[in-house]
């Protein structure tokens, strides 16, 4: 069984679709599962080879989401396109090891179960398919707007200053200080770099060597045994319109038959946030014991 959280959920898809025979099951937590994108099809006049002019849907996708959440009043911008500025690591690295700490602490909390604005629910743009000029970028962007601001922040914002703006100082124990502390200490040192290239590397056009690979595997289903578990106040299964649907009924096939994911394997965990794992261990294992008992017809 491949379990993969968040970024993982995306690898584990990845890994799953790419090469079913290697895995008997799959549990996805807290980012549903879309599938694999793929590049688009190259002009006629390219005969088949991709040369990297043109630009994939989700970089499109993402430039004119941009443009429209920075026309909103007031004006926004998505945190995906926040960490893939050249500032984003200057940004949460802050004024040294103490305000890091702070910044780390309150953000953990913000996602959480545990704040107050993680009513979690699906947004209110029902679309399973990325939206098309005939759909609305705005109204698109408009749905993403209600999002909480760690997710769609103020246009002129930094992550820490929208985290200090809605986390109490007093928010976070002095026990969960202590323990994100290892975190605060290992950032400073490394930087968080490392991490942030992912969201470049998302919105940026693929390397010409993975062109083909991605074009082989866009359009695969999931036909190992899949589920999914997230936290019922984690807005991750929601900031992207219509992700949810399109896992369960569309991406994730049961057993290889043409039927999507099973109800009772679509998990949501009350009370927990965006760190299910960590909020809700026992009941998180448990769902995993028992989709793995299910897996292997115990």
């Amino acid at each position: 069984m491949l379990v993969g959280h968040d970024f993982g959920s995306v690898l584990a898809g990845h890994c799953v679709v790419a090469h079913p025979e290697l895995f008997a099951s799959v549990v996805f937590m807290s980012a549903p599962f879309v599938g694999v994108d793929g590049p688009p099809s190259p002009p006629a006049s390219s005969e088949g080879a991709y040369n990297g002019a043109q630009e994939p849907a989700v970089a499109s996708l993402v430039s004119s989401i941009d443009t429209a959440l920075a026309a909103l009043q007031p004006p926004r911008k998505h945190y995906v396109s926040y960490f893939s500025t050249p500032h984003a690591n200057a940004d949460m690295l802050g004024q040294g090891e103490e305000a890091l700490l702070d910044f780390l602490a309150g953000y953990f909390y913000m996602k959480s179960g545990a704040w107050d604005g993680n009513d979690a629910h699906p947004l209110p743009y029902a679309s399973s398919s990325p939206p098309s000029p005939s759909t609305g970028i705005r109204t698109l962007a408009e749905a993403l707007a209600t999002l909480p601001e760690y997710y769609v922040m103020p246009l002129h914002e930094t992550m820490p200053r929208v985290v200090s703006r809605h986390v109490r100082a007093d928010a976070v124990s002095r026990e969960e200080k202590t323990a994100m502390s290892v975190y605060a200490a290992e950032f400073a040192r490394t930087g968080f770099q490392g991490g942030l290239n992912y969201y470049r590397s998302k919105i940026a056009p693929p390397p010409p060597q993975r062109v083909a690979q991605l074009r082989a595997l866009a359009g695969r289903r999931v036909e190992v045994p899949a589920a999914f578990i997230a936290g019922a106040r984690d807005w991750g299964v929601y900031q992207t319109p219509g992700a949810e649907e399109t896992m369960r009924e569309v991406v994730c096939s049961s057993e290889g038959k043409d039927r999507g994911m099973e109800k009772e394997d679509f998990v949501l965990i009350e009370g927990a946030g965006h760190w299910v794992q960590q909020e809700a261990p026992d009941r998180l294992v448990q769902e995993l014991v028992r989709f793995l008992g299910k897996v292997r017809g115990l």
